[in-house]
């Protein structure tokens, strides 16, 4: 007879029990992760379907959301879908910019002259005693100051040529002038611009310009750490300093720089950050009464170093550039990560084979005839776009999934002698024809995202002003869609359908990059794109043509063949009618001066006697709206609603804003009262312009030189192609 104690007895229930536990258990854990799953996809539809996730991977869940199935390519697009989907037409007012100014399409390099001059910048401040002239600047970058301002109008950041590698960038407060008139002629004068001094002439030619008002500080940035760089790229963590700044205004009003430097996910990333931490003079400049305008807890988003990034990981890349921030309202921010839809087409692919509308590089070796092996640029991919929920963080790709490239058929260009452009596909091959990827020489180019985005509202500010185009019909739009799409369906607008056309659009300057064997480049041809300002944002038009300026020499052509208009008249023929024009160059002509020496930009560094040199190629890293005087203000008036000072402003000013005042008069036109509400308000529309507004669009030239160009922003956006799939009216 087996006998146990009484305390071990109860040993082999124990075990059973546990064992019976232990399978319980296990069974748990395999139910569990589909119910909790479904917890927390709950959870997320409850709060706008984003949540704060982890630097490794962070995902917008809702995998039925066309936004989530766009980013993760490839998402194919088919007729029945594209039908079940209704989109409204353009604008009404965005058809007139639509046509060609006549006369000014060079019917050989097939460029649209416009007859707006380069004039120059000089870092040089007023009363400077010496000054280094081996300092040489480019690629500079400018926002204009609000209106309480005084007789400082703009922030110019921009960078320095360096004897090595390392990047330096140096930021300063900034102002414009212009020559005085001659024998006691009347002088109409944008608000902005000011008188020169002889000192001014001296430094920045006879034309005048930008001109530091302070010394001119360098920023200091700290730097960033990289995940991993490899084969080219591999150096490049050790490279002091940063690169490629670009600077804004964002809709809460912040100004904010974007900047490439080393990336925490990767090898090179985009990082943002507040100038005012960088820059405290700036800081001092928004402040009114001695009180800060914009509550620091609430509007300073950026405070610190803060790395944007792809979502989800998968979609980034090692090296990542060219990305444009855009902001519709006050309270949302996108990144546009790549540039043209199209991936998969086979009109959209550099030299190396690879797409070209996606702004990311990544090395590949590359051996060419007669040349050494090195870095290649490769880039793949369609448009992408986020919504930046936080901390850097993005939802996944809200492109719509029915939106059609802009670029997936060649067109030619008009023939010469007629003003009409012919649309129609091209053979690809065709080297005599320009095309979307080629040029008239039958070189073959690439696309990619080159200045920060503006917002343009489709109406004049006298019409503003009076009530004949209300903007809150926008607003009122997205609040709704928002309010009744919280998991971000409307941005794409694949279940939903608009109703109505947008007033407001946001437009940025894009380059087609043309490069040597070595990769280098050798031109950038800049065109205007313009986006819808509400959901789906879809891109709506492309320039029909690549802009030059009005003294601009685009190589690899000759000077005879660049200023040959239609009429055959050579530079004669295009008219000298830019916003600010060249009075010295007038003089000359009447006086029986060579034309052909009358260029408009001087290198600020050099002296009178020495010739104006052309650049062999420029680049535009920059569009500001031009600062405005308080009677412009139309978002004050919008926040205040003082109709009685509102007809005060319309007596004082018309709508093209130029007046017969003087710098010490700028404040003449507004109270000083302090409405901290109002004058955050007014922060957070300096992005934002009206039809007949001036637009400053910064220019580098070969790396070496820098300049702005002044333009309406009705010539800068006109002779615009509609992209497929856009119309112009229903039907």
């Amino acid at each position: 007879m087996l006998y146990l104690p009484s305390a071990r007895r109860f040993i082999l229930p124990s075990l059973v029990c546990l064992i019976i536990l232990t399978l319980v258990h296990l069974i748990i854990q395999q139910l569990a992760p589909s119910r909790q799953s479904l917890v927390r996809a709950a959870q997320r539809t409850q709060i706008f379907g984003t949540y704060i996730p982890s630097q490794q991977d962070h995902v917008f869940f809702d995998q039925n959301n066309p936004a989530y199935l766009s980013s993760h390519p490839p998402f194919q697009r088919t007729e029945e879908q594209d039908a079940s989907t209704t989109f409204p037409p353009i604008h009404p007012r965005l058809v007139n910019l639509l046509q060609c100014p006549a006369g000014a399409l060079n019917p050989t390099t097939f460029h649209l002259r416009l007859p707006n001059p380069i004039l120059n910048i000089s870092m040089i401040p007023p009363s400077t005693p010496s000054h280094d002239p081996t300092l040489r600047f480019f690629n500079p970058a400018i926002i204009p100051l609000p209106h309480w301002s005084g007789k400082t109008t703009y922030v110019l950041v921009t960078r320095l040529v360096t004897a090595g590698h390392h990047q330096e960038s140096h930021i300063c407060l900034a102002d414009i002038c212009s020559p005085p008139s001659r024998k006691g002629q009347s002088q109409r004068l944008p608000a902005d611009v000011r008188i020169c001094t002889d000192d001014d002439l001296a430094i920045l030619g006879s034309q005048g310009g930008m001109r530091c008002t302070t010394p001119p500080r360098k920023i200091n940035i700290p730097s960033t750490p990289a995940h991993s760089c490899s084969g080219a790229w591999l150096a490049f963590p050790d490279i002091p300093g940063f690169h490629d700044p670009r600077v804004f205004w964002s809709g809460k009003g912040e100004p904010l720089i974007l900047i490439n430097s080393a990336s925490q996910y990767g090898c090179v990333g985009l990082w943002i950050i507040d100038l005012r931490p960088l820059f405290p003079e700036l800081e001092d400049l928004l402040k009114r009464e001695g009180r800060s305008v914009l509550d620091s807890s609430r509007a300073i988003s950026y405070g610190s170093l803060t790395e944007i990034t792809r979502n989800p990981s998968g979609s980034r890349s090692p090296v990542e550039k060219n990305w444009l921030l855009w902001f519709p309202n006050r309270e949302d921010a996108y990144v546009q990560f790549d540039l043209l839809g199209g991936g998969n087409s086979p009109l959209s692919r550099d030299t190396s084979g690879g797409s070209s509308d996606k702004n990311t590089t990544r090395t590949v070796n590359d051996e060419r005839r007669n040349g050494p092996k090195g870095p290649k640029r490769q880039t793949h991919g369609g448009r992408t776009f986020a919504k930046l929920i936080g901390n850097g963080y993005t939802t996944p790709n809200l492109t719509s999934p029915h939106e059609q490239s802009c670029f997936d058929t060649d067109f030619e260009h008009h023939p010469p002698g007629t003003h009409k452009p012919s649309i129609h596909p091209i053979s690809s091959s065709s080297s005599s024809k320009a095309n979307h990827t080629h040029d008239s020489l039958g070189q073959k180019g690439h696309w990619h995202q080159g200045s920060n985005s503006l917002r343009l509202i489709l109406c004049t500010r006298a019409e503003a002003r009076q009530g004949e185009c209300d903007e809150d019909d926008d607003d009122n739009n997205n609040n709704n869609n928002e309010a009744n799409n919280r998991d971000h369906n409307t941005h794409n607008s694949t279940t939903s359908k608009s109703i109505t056309p947008s007033l407001s659009v946001h437009f940025a300057i894009i380059n087609r990059k043309f490069s040597n064997l070595m990769d280098l480049p050798l031109r950038y041809e800049r065109y205007i794109m313009v986006w819808e300002g509400k959901a789906p944002f879809r891109i709506l038009g492309v320039s029909r043509w690549p802009l030059v300026w009005r003294d601009e020499w685009v190589r690899p052509w000759s000077f005879d063949e660049n200023f040959e208009d239609v009429d055959g008249r050579g530079r004669h023929g295009f008219e000298r009618n830019g916003s600010m024009r060249g009075r010295r160059d007038e003089e000359e002509e009447e006086e029986g001066g060579n034309s052909e020496k009358q260029d408009t930009l001087r290198d600020s560094d050099s002296d009178l006697d020495s010739e104006y040199a052309y650049a062999s190629f420029t680049y535009t890293p920059s569009l500001a709206w031009s600062w405005m005087p308080h009677s412009s203000g139309t978002a004050f008036e919008k926040g205040r609603r003082h109709q009685d000072q509102d007809r005060d402003q319309d007596q004082d000013q018309d709508h093209d804003h130029d007046h017969d005042q003087d710098q010490e008069s700028y404040n003449t036109h507004h109270t000083n009262q302090f409405h901290p509400e109002d004058d955050a308000l007014y922060l957070s529309r300096l992005g934002t312009g009206y039809l007949g507004d001036d637009v400053l669009v910064g220019v580098g030239l070969d790396d070496v030189k820098q300049g702005f160009v002044r333009i309406k922003v009705d010539d800068l956006i006109s002779c615009l192609r509609l992209c497929p799939g856009i119309k112009k009216k229903w039907g």
